[in-house]
């Protein structure tokens, strides 16, 4: 599952499922011979136009449904339907009504019998934004066209695409414009409640080119789903295998016979119609388990990114399907993965407890490798970031105070770094060159302190889950002496704010092809910056530059 990032009031605003909602939207029975379906078939075609909406439904916003009265019946797995609602967050849903951001991999229930064109955390409400619907033709062979015209909640660009339904219910088709993001962390298909989906992509590489067209029409023909193993490889040698698969379900009425399956390899460095395997053979693993696989070493040179690679079942009964299976493919690695802090992201006074002050720090975090970095909420994946002040008075150099580890949680993979590289698992890594900021208001998060002494600060190995937090206002957070940041009794003082990453796949990672180089991306984790400090009650401010990949305590040679 993938979450865009937001505010922790946006994330209880907004996480919550509206739940099934009853809609006033009344399916009918088919009325067409035949047209009951165990499936929908998916073809992939390119060129493909967007028609443009040229009627405001009115759905301008962050997280909302709006209703559509359908001018002709819609025939959705042999059932008709007058009415649909449509989300801001780019799903189409028959029986049920939910906003939610939060995309999952089909089926789920939460969206009935549903199309997503491109479910994903979107935003409707600029200038020029909504959904949009328009009809061509005439009875009984209209069009029906619901046009997305957003952008990411993450800030990965804009996002125009749309869905088309026919009169004549023949098929539905998915139609894509500019997508900043391209579907990477966004689920694409179509369901039912009680039949097998139809799916695309679910939070999985490789972009969408404009022109793209998805169409899906009824079928009693094979289904399935594809997936590489491991999905992210090196080209480099052996590091560039993976086992390409394909978990086929027969068709029925009648049963499908001479099933084949084939798959287009040539963004990988293979060929464009290659046979899949289901005999044991080729990296198959189990014979007649309709388990199709094919073994497949990406060769070194092959250019890196995110790759789809289309796959197509057939059956002797003249019945096929399409879909697509991600694999991201990259170069030799030689730095691994590598976080470094780059900056302070403000400051946070939280008040006193006797004596005692509360402070936390925000980070600004890169990843200056050439591998994505772990970042996976809850678990032992993910770094855990130290906060801690320091004092240079009289020529004496002195630690005031730490916090517990804040424990992360999802990336944002925003630009900032270097060139981002969006990694293959969305916000559970960071990507390459890329950039992820967590304000002081989020470090300060009692709920996401854990202490310590629960961490092997040098692999980064921890114990999950951290203690339930203390109730007072200077728990877990970043504690001094109020008397040690009091102005009036430290005249000439000059104070510095340390934030430290400790992260286990970057402070044990080696490099596989020179194994003899020891791990040292852990000892590059740790940044200072200068801060001032006006009052014991006053939020903190930074100043001069950030002293990134350099402990405090270098502050007092410099």
């Amino acid at each position: 599952m993938f979450v865009s990032r937001r505010s922790i009031a946006d994330r209880l605003c907004h996480g919550a499922l509206l739940g099934l909602v009853p809609l006033a939207l009344a399916a009918v029975p088919a009325r067409l011979a035949g047209a009951q379906c165990n499936g929908l078939s998916l073809a992939i075609s390119s060129g493909a136009p967007i028609v443009p909406g040229t009627t405001d439904i009115g759905n301008h916003c962050d997280d909302c449904t709006t209703n559509v009265s359908l001018p002709f019946p819609v025939s959705m797995y042999g059932t008709l339907y007058n009415a649909l609602r449509v989300s801001s967050n780019g799903t189409v849903q028959f029986t049920t009504n939910t906003d939610t951001y939060g995309n999952n991999c089909l089926p789920r229930s939460e969206l009935g019998v549903a199309i997503c064109p491109n479910w994903d955390d979107l935003l409707t409400d600029g200038p020029n934004e909504g959904i949009f619907e328009s009809i061509a033709g005439s009875t009984p062979s209209r069009v029906l066209s619901l046009e997305w015209r957003g952008r990411y909640y993450s800030g990965g660009g804009t996002a125009n695409f749309e869905v088309r339904l026919f009169e004549d219910n023949s098929r539905l088709e998915i139609i894509f414009g500019e997508m900043g993001e391209g579907g990477r962390n966004a689920t694409i298909g179509v369901q039912d409640v009680s039949r097998p989906p139809t799916q695309y992509v679910c939070n999985t590489g490789g972009l969408i080119a404009p022109g793209t067209k998805l169409t899906f029409a009824c079928s009693n023909g094979p289904m399935g789903s594809g997936s590489a193993f491991p999905n992210t490889v090196y080209a480099c040698g052996n590091q560039g295998a993976t086992l390409l698969s394909v978990n086929v379900a027969p068709g029925t009425s009648p049963p499908s016979t001479g099933i084949s399956v084939r798959a287009d390899l040539t963004s990988i460095g293979g060929i464009a119609s290659q046979p899949f395997y289901d005999d044991g053979s080729h990296g198959d693993v189990t014979p007649g388990d309709n388990v199709w696989s094919f073994g497949f070493t990406v060769p070194e040179l092959t250019p890196p990114g995110d790759k789809r690679i289309i796959y197509t079942i057939a059956d002797a009964q003249g019945r096929s399907t399409s879909g697509a299976m991600p694999l991201m493919t990259n170069p030799c690695a030689s730095a691994g993965p590598d976080v470094i802090v780059v900056g302070l992201a403000g400051i946070n006074y939280y008040g006193a407890l006797g004596n005692v002050s509360a402070y936390a720090i925000g980070t600004d975090a890169c990843n200056r490798g050439d591998v994505p970095v772990l970042w996976i909420q809850g678990g032992t994946q993910h770094p855990l970031i130290a906060q801690n002040m320091y004092r240079l008075k009289d020529g004496r150099f002195e630690q005031l105070g730490q916090s517990f580890l804040k424990h992360s949680f999802q990336s944002l993979n925003s630009p900032g770094c270097a060139t981002c590289v969006q990694p293959p698992m969305g916000g559970a890594q960071l990507g390459v060159g890329c950039s992820d900021v967590y304000g002081a208001g989020y470090n300060g998060s009692q709920g996401n302190l854990g202490p310590r002494s629960t961490v092997n600060a040098t692999t980064g190995v921890f114990a999950w889950p951290p203690p339930a937090p203390a109730g007072d206002v200077i728990g877990q957070r970043l504690q001094v002496y109020t008397s040690d940041v009091d102005p009036a009794g430290n005249q000439g003082a000059l104070y510095f704010a340390e934030v430290h990453y400790v992260t286990a796949d970057d402070a044990q990672w080696t490099n596989p092809f020179n194994p003899a180089v020891p791990a040292i991306n852990g000892l590059n984790n740790a940044s200072y910056q200068r801060i001032t400090i006006a009052s014991t009650t006053a939020f903190p401010q930074a100043v001069d530059s950030p002293h990134a990949m350099s402990p405090a305590i270098q502050a007092w040679k410099d």
